[in-house]
């Protein structure tokens, strides 16, 4: 189950984590070992030969190895796991089957403290990616929407052979924004419709909750008021928050 927000501080955060493509393309690690071996590691591993360290992109097989991870054949919910340590966007993946099987197809999870995971949806849909038709060609899949996150999890759906083989990288980029950058509810990037609320009093409705917003006066046909400047709740709501949807990934310091 893919959890949609959060409470932080009394306020309701949705907490879409998206990013953008722009030149966000770069192979994280997998093949060149910038990522460690110790950063990977899966559900199971059929033998000593089928580590998940050895999941990487055109990893070889040899006297010591598979030239790639398998799962245990018993293990049906079995999963690769990269540890990428602090948030990367990711933009696409690359995967390789091993061993003589392959994933024909797999979908992913991902986390941002290895306590709760969300899967990774499109359109309110898990997405099931395209994966392998041999163990050697390489399949590469694009993330329609770029996904920032620290742990991935890669989830074989259907498996050609006896067990789960793959070898895989990940491409993205380090987020360009650091943790200091107003997200906009002051200067209205983040627009009304953005800001909703469990309720509100009079006119004093979500959209108004921004910083520094001032008092103003109103007018329509029902007659005339004030507007303090800020969001109120009714005075008979003992469930209360206010509700900010980012649209994408943002870091929020604690």
């Amino acid at each position: 189950m893919r959890v949609k927000s959060f409470l932080l501080w009394g306020f309701l955060v949705i907490s879409w984590f998206r990013g953008v493509y722009g030149a966000c393309s770069t192979a994280l690690g997998m093949e060149n070992r910038n990522i460690k071996d110790e950063q990977i590691s899966a559900s199971s591993q059929n033998s000593y030969k089928a580590k998940p360290s050895y999941a990487r992109l055109n990893n070889k097989s040899d006297k010591l190895s598979f030239g790639g991870w398998c799962a245990k054949d018993t293990d049906k919910n079995s999963f690769l796991q990269i540890d990428l340590l602090f948030p990367h966007t990711l933009t696409r993946i690359a995967t390789q089957g091993a061993a003589s099987n392959y994933v024909g197809q797999y979908s992913l999870t991902f986390s941002y403290d290895n306590i709760s995971w969300f899967n990774y949806t499109v359109g309110g849909k898990i997405k099931f990616f395209r994966g392998n038709i041999n163990q050697f060609r390489t399949v590469y899949n694009n993330l329609t929407e770029p996904l920032t996150t620290r742990l991935v999890r890669f989830h074989p759906v259907f498996v050609q052979g006896t067990a789960s083989c793959a070898r895989l990288e990940l491409y993205g980029c380090q987020p360009s924004e650091d943790c200091n950058t107003a997200v906009g509810v002051e200067d209205r990037k983040i627009t009304d419709q953005q800001i909703t609320a469990s309720s509100h009093w009079n006119q004093h409705h979500a959209s108004n909750a921004r910083l520094n917003n001032k008092l103003r006066s109103w007018s329509n046909s029902s007659g005339v008021g004030i507007i303090w400047g800020g969001w109120c709740t009714d005075k008979l709501d003992k469930n209360q928050y206010l509700q900010v949807d980012l649209s994408r990934v943002r870091s929020i310091p604690v």
